[in-house]
């Protein structure tokens, strides 16, 4: 038998590639995913809430210099802070302000809803700029906080977590965690204040947050409109088959690109509104085809703890002021949570790290303990996350140890 020289073996073997390519070709196109439709978006409101938000942006008069710590990027002496951050320069900038919070109070009537931002890559202005106006709004906190109006402090914190739910609604992750950090500054804004609130400014306070909530996008929701922007991405990249063999076994492969990253959102949408300790862990995809899905799987999986510990801030400070409206008019705090539903709440909320219970609560003299379990889904009874130096308050990040704890 004649054997083949090397040279020979070579060839020969060069000759099969065009054969192994039509073949993967034609088996690839056996097992093409079935072409789906990308759904069209709603029809924007109009008027658009989202608008006049906007708006409220555009018509900011800055300060010059600032007129608060909180959006001054220089830090300035004592003295000059003194003098610049005085409660009279405050209040002559928040008079100049008069139509960027009239536009503010018009969007939070108006129904809301993100453009279509479908595959789209650059980052639009508006979400730094909304960061912005949440700043601006806290200064407005502060000063009523400073004149006694805490009943007026609360609902101008409420507004800024009200605009973050709002703009959220149709937005894509990016935009969710933009409003994410709208909603944290509103939190923050007014965590000291239920303590300072009558009985009726504290329960109707917790009234109007929970109907917040309650009307508040559910979390599927931004990962769906997500889930559609990647694929719209994905298509738009791979959309054209091209020339010749390697055109049509690129399209094959954005093809199966495709149906593999709606199928893993698809995963992760089942879970997304569950409580963490509840949800089904979502593996990451793998495979030759896999590799856009795998690469965006992180980004999905945290964009969990973010919604859970958002919601966990947002239902501690709801019970904060119900707790205070039952203080106030009682005298006392509840022994239980479930004593302040349906007087103060409609129920009691559950805690977003845990398998589905409510969030935890201890009374102890005229003070109580209130907590979410945290991010490592263990009940430490109220023992708070430590803060790491240099913060001087504990944040919970995705891998802290402890509890998320409030106190009145």
């Amino acid at each position: 038998m004649k054997t083949l020289s090397p040279s020979k073996k070579r060839l020969a073997l060069l000759s099969l590639i065009p054969a192994l390519l039509v073949g993967g070709l034609i088996i690839s196109w056996v097992f093409k995913p079935a072409p789906f439709q990308i759904p069209p978006r709603p029809p924007l409101p109009s008027p658009n809430g989202f608008d006049a938000y906007v708006k409220a942006t555009q018509a900011i008069v800055p300060a010059n210099p600032p007129v608060d710590p909180i959006n001054d990027a220089k830090r300035p002496t004592p003295q000059q802070a003194a003098t610049q951050y005085s409660p009279q320069r405050r209040r002559a900038w928040i008079a100049a302000n008069a139509t960027t919070w009239k536009l503010m109070d018009e969007a939070k009537t108006l129904p809301c809803y993100s453009p279509d931002i479908r595959g789209l890559l650059p980052t639009p202005l508006y979400w730094g700029q909304f960061r912005e106006l949440a700043r601006c709004q806290s200064i407005r906190v502060k000063e009523a906080k400073t004149s006694g109006k805490w009943g007026e402090a609360a609902n101008l914190g409420l507004d800024t977590i009200e605009m973050g739910l709002n703009t959220e609604r149709g937005s894509v992750l990016i935009g969710s965690l933009v409003s994410i950090a709208i909603e944290a500054i509103g939190q923050r804004s007014i965590e000291d204040v239920p303590s300072h609130l009558s009985a009726t400014e504290a329960k109707t306070t917790a009234r109007r947050l929970e109907t917040m909530l309650d009307k508040a996008q559910p979390f599927s929701e931004v990962l769906t409109e997500e889930k559609w922007s990647m694929a719209a991405s994905i298509g738009r990249t791979g959309g054209g088959s091209g020339a010749g063999i390697m055109g049509k076994i690129g399209s094959l492969y954005f093809s199966r690109a495709m149906a593999e990253t709606v199928a893993m959102m698809d995963s992760l949408i089942a879970e997304a509104n569950k409580p963490a300790g509840a949800q089904t862990q979502v593996a990451a995809p793998t495979g030759l085809t896999s590799t856009l899905a795998s690469m965006n799987f992180p980004v999905m999986k945290r964009s969990f703890f973010n919604d859970e510990r958002r919601k966990s801030a947002e239902r501690l400070l709801l019970l904060q002021l119900a707790l205070r409206a039952y203080r106030a008019e009682r005298g006392a705090y509840p022994t239980q949570l479930s004593q302040l539903a349906p007087t103060y709440l409609k129920s009691v909320p559950v805690d977003p790290f845990g398998k589905g219970e409510p969030l935890h609560y201890a009374v102890k003299g005229d003070s109580y303990t209130l907590w979410s379990i945290g991010p490592d889904g263990i009940d430490d009874k109220g023992i708070s996350i430590k803060p790491k130096p240099p913060q001087k308050r504990p944040i919970a990040s995705i891998n802290s140890k402890g509890d998320i704890v409030v106190h009145p």
